[in-house]
């Protein structure tokens, strides 16, 4: 939302420029809109070289459970911006929580993200990052990519000694 903000603004300021005798604002206007442009085409380009891998570790009943998503970009390009849509559903209660991580990617390389999810209740959980979006260099222009991974966990009840006295 604020990136359309940011456009239209520019926009308007453009607009505005074109009658101005200003070269530099004019000049610098037209060097935004083409970063912009080159930017988003280059991640036209390189969406479908990403891999997402989501692990996650299972844990017990009210303790925090470690899930780590990772981005592989396979491309020879860096990634400015790459946003992930996570998803943690317990499929006993129907619970999700929904949350959103951000993060940079070098060329050929992975990065890692690691949430800590409590679960107050037993069950298994399904992780899954459903949407990875990238940017371009000021975070304006969304590309949708078909990158999509998912683990599953699950959270054990809490476990207690017992004391069993066999005496008749």
């Amino acid at each position: 939302m604020l990136g359309i903000l940011l456009a239209a603004l520019i926009l308007l300021a453009l607009a505005a420029n074109i009658t101005d005798s200003n070269i530099y604002s004019q000049t610098f206007l037209l060097v935004f809109f083409l970063m912009v442009a080159a930017g988003t085409l280059v991640n036209i380009l390189i969406r479908r070289k990403l891999h997402v891998k989501v692990q996650a570790a299972g844990s017990h009943k009210g303790e925090s459970a470690q899930c780590r998503v990772s981005i592989t970009n396979r491309s020879i390009i860096p990634l400015v911006q790459a946003s992930v849509k996570f998803t943690v559903t317990n499929t006993f209660t129907g619970e999700v929580k929904k949350t959103k991580v951000r993060m940079s990617i070098m060329p050929r390389a992975t990065a890692s993200v690691s949430l800590h999810i409590a679960n107050p209740h037993c069950g298994k959980i399904h992780c899954s990052a459903d949407k990875v979006s990238i940017f371009d260099i000021f975070g304006i222009i969304p590309i949708k990519t078909s990158a999509e991974g998912y683990s599953n966990y699950t959270v054990l009840p809490q476990l207690f000694d017992t004391v069993i006295d066999y005496q008749l």
